[in-house]
C-alpha cells in the first residue's frame, strides 16, 4: 500500500480524476484525462493488477512540438502504481502543447503482444459528435461546448476556411474568477483568441479545434473568425446551462407589474433591471439597447461619465451580449451599479432606422 505520507496525496489525485472526464477503459482500467494529468483507475484493485509496463504514445497536434513527433513514456507498475482502498492509480503527467492523440497499453514481464490497448484520437471522435450535444453555429463550423472543452467541427473545409484569426472571450459566471489582468484591462471576460494552426487539424476533408476552458464556471462564450484586412467573417454565442438557467429563474421570479411597459417590458429588483418580450425571436432583439442610469448622487459617477460632461452613466449594449431566448420569449438581464439610482432611462434603436421604443423609470 502506498505510505501514510503521500496517501493523502493519492486520494486527491483520485478525487481529480474523478472530477474530470473519463476518455476511455480497457482491462479494467478507466482512463481520465486533465489538463495536466493522464489517470488510470482500476476499482476494484490490487496487488495482482500493478504489475508489468504500462506504454504511453502522445501525439501531438502540430508535429515536432516539445522537440520530437510524439513523446513515449513507460511505467513499470510495480514502481509506478498506488494501491488504497482496494483500488489502482496511475499518474501520468500531460504536456503543456494541445495534444492530438494517445497510444496507450499494458503488457506484462517476459510476454509478448500487449494485455490491452487503447488509442484515443481526439481530433478523429470530434467530427461524430451527435446533433442533440451542438451548441451554436456560425461560419460553417459547428460548436460542442461540455464545460470543459470547446469543440469546433466543420466537415466541409478547405485551407482558406480557416486563415485568419478566431477570437475565444469566456465569460465567468463570477467575475473574481477572471485573471487579474482581464479587469485591469477593464474586461469581463478572458480572452483566448488563437491561429487554427495552434489548435486545429485537417482530416477526412474537414476541420477541427479542440479548446481547454478556463475550470472556473462559465455563463457564456462568444467567439468567432476575422481576417486582419476584411475584419469579422462570423461570430457566435454559447449560452451555457448555468446561463440559462439563470434566464428561467429571472423568469420564474417576475412578480407584479412591470416597472414600465413598451417594445419590452422591464422589470427592477434588487439592483437588477430584467427587459421581457413575449413571443420574440432575433428579429425583435436586433439593433442596439441603450441604458442610462442617473445616479442620486452625481459624485457617484464614474470619472469617464463626468469628463464627458454627462449626468448619467452609459451602459448600452448589444441584445448577444446580456440577452436569451428562453421558452419562445426574449430576455435581458442586466446588473445595475450599486450607487443609489435617481433614475433610468432605457431603449432600443437600429442604427439608420431610429429609436423603435424608449421608457424612463424613477426610483
Amino acid at each position: 500500500d502506498v505510505r501514510a505520507e503521500s496517501e493523502a496525496a493519492f486520494r486527491a489525485a483520485y478525487a481529480a480524476a474523478k472530477a474530470s472526464k473519463r476518455i476511455a477503459g480497457a482491462g479494467g482500467f478507466d482512463i481520465y484525462r486533465s489538463d495536466e494529468w493522464l489517470t488510470y483507475i482500476k476499482e476494484p484493485g490490487g496487488e495482482e493488477d500493478a504489475v508489468g509496463r504500462l506504454d504511453l504514445n502522445i501525439i501531438p497536434l502540430s508535429p515536432g512540438e516539445g522537440g520530437a513527433v510524439r513523446d513515449s513514456r513507460s511505467f513499470d507498475l510495480r514502481k509506478a502504481a498506488a494501491l488504497f482502498d482496494g483500488k489502482v492509480l496511475i499518474n501520468a503527467a500531460l504536456p503543456s502543447y494541445p495534444i492530438r492523440a494517445i497510444e496507450t497499453s499494458l503488457r506484462l514481464d517476459g510476454e509478448d503482444g500487449a494485455l490491452w490497448s487503447v488509442d484515443v484520437d481526439f481530433y478523429a471522435d470530434a467530427l461524430s459528435k451527435p446533433p442533440s450535444e451542438l451548441a451554436a453555429s456560425g461560419g460553417g463550423f459547428d460548436m460542442y461546448a461540455d464545460g470543459e472543452t470547446l469543440t469546433y467541427v466543420k466537415r466541409q473545409c478547405a485551407e482558406d476556411d480557416v486563415r485568419g484569426r478566431f477570437f475565444l472571450s469566456v465569460f465567468p459566471a463570477d467575475p473574481s474568477d477572471l485573471p487579474q489582468d482581464a479587469p485591469d484591462a477593464g474586461r469581463e471576460h478572458q480572452p483566448l483568441n488563437f491561429a487554427f494552426d495552434r489548435y486545429g487539424a485537417m482530416m477526412d476533408g474537414g476541420c477541427v479545434i479542440i479548446r481547454d476552458l478556463p475550470d472556473y464556471p462559465i455563463s457564456h462564450i462568444e467567439t468567432g473568425q476575422w481576417l486582419p484586412d476584411a475584419g469579422e467573417l462570423w461570430s457566435a454565442k454559447i449560452l451555457l446551462a448555468g446561463y440559462y438557467e439563470r434566464y428561467e429563474r429571472a423568469l420564474s421570479s417576475l412578480t407584479g407589474e412591470p416597472a414600465a411597459r413598451s417594445g419590452f417590458d422591464t422589470w427592477l429588483d434588487d439592483g437588477t433591471l430584467t427587459y421581457v418580450k413575449e413571443n420574440c425571436d432575433e428579429a425583435d432583439a436586433r439593433g442596439r439597447f441603450f441604458l442610462s442610469v442617473f445616479p442620486a448622487d452625481p459624485s457617484d459617477l464614474p470619472q469617464d461619465a463626468r469628463d464627458a460632461g454627462r449626468e448619467h452613466e452609459s451602459l448600452n449594449f448589444d441584445f448577444d451580449r446580456y440577452g436569451a431566448i428562453v421558452g419562445g420569449g426574449c430576455v435581458i438581464i442586466r446588473d445595475l451599479p450599486d450607487y443609489p439610482i435617481s433614475r433610468i432611462e432605457t431603449g432600443q434603436w437600429i442604427p439608420g432606422e431610429g429609436e423603435l421604443w424608449s421608457v424612463r423609470i424613477e426610483e
